[in-house]
């Protein structure tokens, strides 16, 4: 099926007042189509592209002369071509608002929001969609999470249920207070629990849901947790992957929805006894069965087609032809209906007194819990006054409002004195003022005064029969400025202009979003500073021995071979000095392992003050300490240790038994220019360690 042209013809009507009123907004229609900045479409129940406007194909990388896509599935990558008609079916009668990938020629793929409604022609169901790239929009937004997420402050106040976790094994690795409130759990508590504890889901099925999250399959989810009281409670779950510091997490916001749960079952409940609402309806409503046989009708229903009393009803079918003024429309409404869904149209029908009436009649299903028909309700109202205008041009202007008072773009028509006549909902929404406020009034008027030159050039290049494009500031009914980007053109009737129609676009939100995620990045800059200064701290933290402060093995490791690689290029010894203190298990056995902790860190203070600070000191193990000598003769590394052996003999070294005094044993080695390797060295120290100890402790031994 080609795309075509929804306007290329017009009914044959007399030139009425009405009819003239109907051809104008028929005009403004096509107005809108061909300019809207929005991808304008429609299609029929099997997809197939019935209309689409300039911007549409645009948006899909087509030129006017090129061969275009003419069914729903050559763009559009969430349905297959088999899927398509049965979802179109389920979004007949329902407007929606919902986001889907469309595939461009060259086939990049770009997020598109789709505005979506159902329109009628010739007794066949339509969906106008318009379609809006936001590609950009949705990455901008995305940027501006995680940029958010990363600032503890934010994360810790904040009221909502907020906690990080690792995909990988479902640890929990953060929590806020809202968090700590809800579960009821202690921050050390929660931080040491996988969320499998939390989510009532068998463990695999959690797993699954954290990896449709990591890989942005889905981030809404609905669960039920268990809270530290073993209460059960029913959360909403919205999870979007988070890298901090190349570690991929799920930053989770949940939010307890029991009491809304509880409240639309009991709504459910409710709606079983809804008798009294059936009987006092202010129109008319029947139950009956698919072939038509009816089950009831309320009191309206009975009165609308002249009878005494719904009783009357019991023995007739809905479908009955006495019902109907027009056989074949009965049977082309009944024969032809589906009941997978809601179905609407405008009928003919007899009263009892012969007497005829226009019912807009909406049809749905009621189904039981395994989805079996129990019976249809009708409702129907009573439109024949609604239907005294010309039927012929009553989808047109139908159609025609719909987009006026649907597209997303504010709408501002003219008169030729420049004065408002016409405005849409979503330009009212714009600038705060109701539509009554509007009509009558100049754009001038709530323009911002430093913005009116470019109005004025606008409006002239407008009566010259040119088309314009420019950004501005409106004032808003509360004074505060709205920028908009406005696409105006004039309005032609019988060859002369008699106004202008423009098209408006507020730029407020986005332009705000751009200021919010620079500073945002500004701020996240000024974390990143203190993570880098936090992270110098830790790293000290990691060479060092939590108890004596001295440098740890691992530094040890890292430092040794460059120390003596450096002795070597400079043509230096390097002495080791291997300390043990002597028979420091009964420091601990006598006075505690407390005491023997404060020992360890009076003599390793006592160590490093009787050093050079270019020599350094490490904790080689349990009690042992190994001193480097830099740039050390023999008799340099033999009087150094001797003057620490002696200083630690004399040391006070518990306070609370200040009497108490320990011994060391101390083994030199010297590195010099011929020693093999580090191992090496360190094994004389420690053989001169050895031979101190066995000389009788309290000692100095040159390996």
């Amino acid at each position: 099926m080609e795309p075509k042209h929804l306007f290329s013809s017009q009914p044959d009507v007399s030139a009425s007042s009405g009819f003239n009123i109907a051809q104008q907004i028929v005009e403004n229609a096509k107005f809108l189509l061909e300019h809207s900045p929005d991808g304008i479409h429609l299609i029929n129940v099997t997809g197939d592209l019935i209309y689409a406007n300039p911007a549409f194909y645009r948006m899909l990388g087509y030129a006017a002369e090129e061969e275009t896509p003419r069914h729903l599935s050559e763009w559009d990558m969430q349905w297959s071509a088999e899927e398509i008609p049965q979802v179109i079916s389920d979004f007949v009668e329902v407007n929606r608002v919902f986001i889907t990938q469309h595939r461009r020629k060259d086939g990049s793929v770009y997020e598109a929001e789709i505005n979506l409604s159902t329109l009628y022609h010739d007794k066949q169901s339509f969906l106008f969609c318009s379609a809006r790239d936001v590609t950009q929009q949705r990455q901008l937004a995305t940027a501006l999470r995680e940029s958010e997420a990363r600032f503890r402050t934010i994360f810790y106040e904040d009221k909502a249920i907020k906690v990080l976790i690792n995909p990988q094994t479902g640890e929990i690795v953060d929590a806020n207070r809202a968090a700590l409130s809800f579960y009821g759990y202690s921050y050390e508590q929660i931080t040491h629990m996988k969320i499998q504890e939390i989510n009532q889901l068998p463990p695999d099925e959690v797993a699954k849901e954290m990896q449709n999250a990591v890989e942005k399959r889905r981030n809404y989810f609905n669960f039920k947790h268990r809270l530290a009281s073993g209460e059960i409670r029913d959360v909403e779950v919205y999870s979007t992957a988070l890298e901090i510091d190349h570690v991929s997490y799920l930053f989770s916001i949940i939010y307890d929805v029991t009491e809304r749960v509880r409240a639309e079952k009991a709504l459910q409940e409710s709606e079983k006894h809804h008798r009294e609402m059936f009987l006092n309806a202010p129109y008319a409503i029947a139950r009956s069965m698919p072939d038509g046989m009816i089950l009831t009708v309320n009191p309206r229903f009975a009165e609308l087609f002249g009878y005494v009393s719904p009783e009357e009803f019991l023995s007739m079918k809905l479908n009955s032809p006495q019902l109907y003024a027009n056989p074949s429309q009965r049977t082309e409404f009944w024969h032809n209906k589906e009941l997978k869904g809601a179905i609407q149209a405008d009928v003919l029908f007899r009263r009892q007194d012969g007497s005829e009436f226009i019912g807009n009649v909406t049809v749905q299903t009621v189904r039981d819990e395994s989805g079996a028909i129990q019976y249809l309700e009708s409702f129907i109202e009573d439109i024949t006054r609604r239907k005294q205008a010309e039927l012929d041009l009553q989808t047109e202007r139908d159609f025609a409002m719909t987009v006026m008072n649907t597209i997303g773009q504010g709408l501002a028509v003219t008169d030729f004195s420049g004065k408002f006549i016409y405005i849409n909902p979503a330009y009212a929404a714009f600038t705060g003022y109701t539509p009554a406020e509007l009509l009558g009034k100049k754009p001038s008027e709530i323009t911002y005064v430093e913005d009116l030159p470019t109005l004025h050039q606008a409006k002239n290049a407008r009566y010259m029969g040119r088309t314009t494009t420019y950004e501005t500031r409106l004032v808003r009914a509360d004074g505060s400025l709205i920028e908009v980007l406005v696409t105006g053109a004039p309005r032609w009737r019988e060859g002369r202009i008699e106004g202008t129609m423009a098209v408006i676009t507020d730029l407020t939100e986005h332009k705000k979003m751009e200021g919010e995620l620079r500073r945002m990045n500004d701020l996240l800059q000024d974390q990143l500073d203190d993570l880098r200064e936090l992270q110098g701290q830790l790293q000290e933290q990691a060479i060092r021995d939590p108890l004596t402060q001295l440098y740890n093995r691992r530094y040890l490791n890292e430092m040794l071979p460059r120390e003596l690689a450096r002795a070597r290029r400079n043509h230096a010894d390097l002495g080791l000095l291997m300390i043990d203190i002597d028979h420091f298990k009964v420091i601990n056995d006598t006075y505690g392992h407390k005491s023997g902790d404060e020992a360890l860190q009076t003599i390793a203070d006592s160590i490093v003050g009787n050093l050079r600070a270019s020599d350094i000191v490490c904790r080689f193990g349990g009690e042992e300490i190994l001193c480097l000598i830099l740039d050390a003769t023999e008799e340099t590394a033999l009087r150094r240790a001797e003057q620490l052996r002696l200083a630690i003999s004399h040391l006070p070294i518990i306070v609370s038994h200040p009497d108490v005094r320990v011994t060391v044993s101390i083994g030199v080695a010297l590195f010099a220019q011929n020693t093999s390797d580090i191992t090496s060295a360190l094994n004389a120290a420690d053989r001169a360690l050895y031979q101190a100890k066995e000389s009788g402790r309290n000692c100095v031994r040159l390996a």
